[in-house]
């Protein structure tokens, strides 16, 4: 049964690589089912080598698949093909000690250097939506529909909280930093909101920067480097987006 490994180990190998989605799940299940099966049919008729030939031919597309054949072709078994969905974009784990990111971590809890862990949440998406960054609750930050940088202006941002709650917040992800580093308790007025109780912007501020020293001249240096600018409607333009209809739909796996 030696050889059989071989196949599986390279189907757990694939869809580590994939979006995570109820959907991709299932096609990996029918993928392995489909390769044990056939080979407890081998095994029952002859295991001599042209049989083995024959099972190795038949599987013989698994030793040729790859990442980028996955996700530009799909892979359908049964009707189920791979779905786009939930991504992992790990690109920022190497920037640990980056001055930025840390910055960004202590003024605005958006780590964007985060490692997977198994208790994390899954989720399905309507569209694709690649999850670069989390906040000390471990609730996801992602872009819907693409990758995302500081440059493009097309991309909006999403958040999904383990509690349910999720939306689109931001029309790209500048304008997703810059509500982040100039108003970073945005997620406490949603909230407020929520409830309609009262608040005022001022005293939500200060009461998120009386344990962060020196917060304002930190501030002053992410905001220089990443060139963001305070944008007096930033606030409205979250709620803008949260009202938004959108294809950006989420439930729990």
């Amino acid at each position: 049964m030696i050889f059989i490994y071989e196949y599986v180990e390279q189907v757990e190998e694939l869809f580590k690589k994939l979006p995570v989605s109820k959907n991709n799940k299932k096609v990996k299940e029918a993928i392995l089912a489909e390769i044990v099966n056939d080979y407890y049919e081998l095994k029952k008729e002859n295991m001599d080598e042209e049989h083995i030939k024959i099972f190795k031919e038949k599987h013989e597309w698994i030793e040729n698949l790859n990442f980028n054949d996955a996700m530009m072709f799909g892979v359908s078994i049964d009707g189920m093909t791979l779905s786009e969905g939930v991504e992992f974009d790990t690109s920022g784990q190497g920037c640990k000690s980056d001055r930025n990111y840390q910055l960004l971590e202590e003024l605005c809890d958006i780590s964007l250097c985060y490692e997977r862990r198994k208790e994390d949440f899954e989720f399905n998406c309507s569209v694709k939506f690649v999850i670069f960054a989390l906040d000390k609750c471990r609730d996801y930050f992602g872009s819907i529909e693409g990758y995302c940088n500081i440059e493009e202006l097309d991309v909006p941002i999403g958040y999904v909280r383990r509690d349910g709650y999720y939306g689109r917040i931001a029309n790209n992800f500048k304008d997703f930093l810059e509500l982040a580093v100039f108003y970073p308790y945005w997620n406490k007025v949603i909230k407020l909101e929520r409830m309609r109780i009262e608040y005022s912007l001022d005293k939500l501020e200060q009461e998120w920067i009386i344990n962060i020293p020196d917060f304002y001249k930190k501030q002053k240096e992410l905001s220089d480097v990443l060139k963001l600018n305070r944008n007096e409607k930033s606030i409205a333009t979250l709620f803008d987006n949260l009202r938004m209809e959108s294809d950006f739909f989420v439930c729990v796996i």
